[in-house]
This record gives structure tokens, sequence and C-alpha cells, in this order.
């Protein structure tokens, strides 16, 4: 079932996921706007929001947020290889309400 996160959040998965057949977890980026979640509370506020992901893919999930602006900084994207969850077909459905 889709959640609804918050405004000008995009979420992208990373490691072994994209690469093994039985991966032991599931990496997550999530990069968010510090204008509609406070920084102070992001980390705790989508590790709750992520639950749902962790019941369908019965995996645990490691969370990396970053800030749009930290995203561009680091070039996290490029050198993650990182996907964005919405083109991983067993994921997509996650994401309809994003």
């Amino acid at each position: 079932m889709p959640i609804k996160l918050p405004k000008n959040t995009r979420i992208y998965v990373f490691g072994s996921y994209l690469t093994v057949d039985n991966p032991n977890d599931l990496d997550i980026l999530i990069v968010y706007d510090p204008k509609f979640v406070n920084p102070a509370i992001a980390y705790r506020k989508y590790k709750k929001l992520m639950n749902p992901l962790r019941t369908q893919t019965r995996l645990d999930l490691d969370l990396t947020l970053f800030t749009f602006m930290e995203l561009e900084e680091t070039e996290f994207l490029i050198k993650s290889k990182a996907v964005d969850i919405k083109q991983i077909p067993e994921l997509s459905d996650f994401c309809e309400a994003i």
C-alpha cells in the first residue's frame, strides 16, 4: 500500500538489492527538503514512514538521508549508482502516491 510522504521527498535504492538475487537488506536513500521536514527529526520521521516497505520486502532497511543540497555536494547518486524506487518493478507500487 502506497504511503504519503512529505512534499519534495525522493526515494532511491542502492547497494546489494540492485546487484544480488538474495540481498540481506535494502539500502534506501531519502532526499528531502528541510523546508518541509525538520532535519532534527527527519531520520525518525522517515524511518516510521518506511515501515510498510520493510513489511513488504521482509528486509531490514538501511536508511541514508540527505537534503537536496547535501546530495548535490556529495554526488552520492552518481557514486552509489542509486536508482529511483519507481524504476524497480517490485517496489514501484510502494511509491504510487509519491
